[in-house]
């Protein structure tokens, strides 16, 4: 894409880290910004944040684990700003510890969000960027966890191994069309994550080199 003014992004896990960071970015370039994030709080305060800085923003709590609510939050964003022309998956969680002691139900949990949820937003909206015709893309945000493992991180590096192939097969798939995609790995980055309380030991994160490498 390289026109952006009057478009649309939809972005999921907006409200903080990089997924705010993108929603910031694509409205500076005059697009229509629509997120979804699961906290409904910072959802608010980061659409209030926004608009005071001049962007056409509007926020849902939304878990994209479940795939009903997501395409609600679609239906919304198609009455108010027409059709959509970025997307990204954006929304990500982890879960610290071994391989053997992670739970099943926390094995379940960020599979949920990491990997179904990008195939929510997949199902979601590549149909709809289809029958627009207009030129789109997609951006899904794995991890250098997509392409190097790390230890105390089953869990998340299996969904970010997971997003990286994904994204490949979906740019094989779309070569040609008028939906490009990309796949988003960056190392080490200062977001919430860390602090949402989700983490089975936060001794084992916290500090260690070898799981620090999480984006």
């Amino acid at each position: 894409m390289d026109q952006f003014k009057g478009k649309t992004a939809f972005v999921t896990g907006g409200a903080s880290g990089i997924g705010l960071a993108l929603c910031r970015a694509f409205g500076q370039r005059g697009m229509n910004v629509a997120m979804v994030d699961i906290e409904a709080a910072a959802c608010a305060a980061a659409v209030e944040t926004l608009g005071r800085e001049g962007i056409n923003v509007i926020g849902m709590a939304c878990d994209v684990s479940d795939r009903e609510p997501l395409a609600q939050a679609a239906a919304r964003v198609f009455s108010e700003f027409g059709n959509v022309h970025i997307l990204c998956n954006n929304a990500g969680v982890s879960r610290a510890g071994s391989i053997e002691s992670t739970a099943m139900s926390d094995w379940e949990w960020v599979i949920g969000v990491n990997l179904k949820g990008l195939i929510h937003g997949l199902q979601t909206f590549l149909p709809h960027m289809k029958a627009h015709g207009e030129q789109s893309h997609i951006v899904n945000t794995a991890s250098m966890n997509g392409v190097v493992g790390a230890p105390l991180a089953g869990p998340y590096c299996a969904t970010k191994f997971a997003a990286v192939g994904i994204s490949e097969v979906l740019a094989a798939e779309l070569e040609g069309s008028h939906i490009g995609v990309s796949v988003l790995c960056p190392s080490w980055v200062k977001t919430r994550m860390l602090d949402n309380g989700h983490f089975l030991d936060e001794d084992l994160f916290v500090g260690n080199p070898a799981v620090e490498a999480l984006g």
